[in-house]
């Protein structure tokens, strides 16, 4: 039922999560097992269960065949810490807030990542050009961007005729 968790117990070892609301009253396949009656914090077991000691518990208590397996007896018999009811669901809120966290900020890494895989193989950069206009009839043009006017003799000039504005 959506108040039971599971646990995988062959292939992927150690799998574990609520059972989703759509799936209330569905069979499990025989890769994972229910678990129901629970008489602590669902949330707080859940956390537990998905814990580095009992997933390295889980490792050396699974079998060594082609296809790993966790005996269903063997999960029975983890020792689980039990604090106070107001301790399980403060610790089961922190930690599944904190789950909350990290799967934002995988979620920005990923965001990033794509982004980067996104940057230009070229850099460019805008210059700014000066020119002056006269009224005067003058044969000293300059040019840039599309745009003509007279050379300003208080600038020095690039190599490809722009003005070089002060500092």
């Amino acid at each position: 039922s959506k108040d039971d968790l599971f646990i995988s117990v062959a292939g992927t070892l150690g799998i574990v999560g609520q059972v989703p609301y759509e799936l209330d009253g569905a069979n499990l396949t025989e890769n994972a097992d229910k678990l129901c009656n629970i008489q602590i914090n669902k949330l707080y077991l859940m956390k537990v269960l998905q814990s580095n000691i009992v997933q390295s518990i889980i490792e050396a208590e699974q079998t060594k065949s082609a296809q790993p397996k966790l005996a269903l007896t063997r999960i029975k018999e983890f020792l689980i810490p039990v604090p106070s009811d107001i301790e399980q669901v403060k610790i089961a809120s922190i930690l599944m807030e904190v789950d909350e966290k990290i799967g934002q900020y995988k979620n920005k890494k990923q965001k990033l990542e794509e982004l980067k895989k996104g940057t230009v193989d070229m850099y460019t950069f805008s210059y700014y050009m000066s020119q002056a206009v006269t009224t005067h009839k003058n044969d000293d043009t300059v040019s840039g961007n599309m745009s003509f006017g007279v050379r300003n003799p208080y600038l020095e000039y690039s190599d490809w005729g722009w003005a070089l504005d002060p500092k």
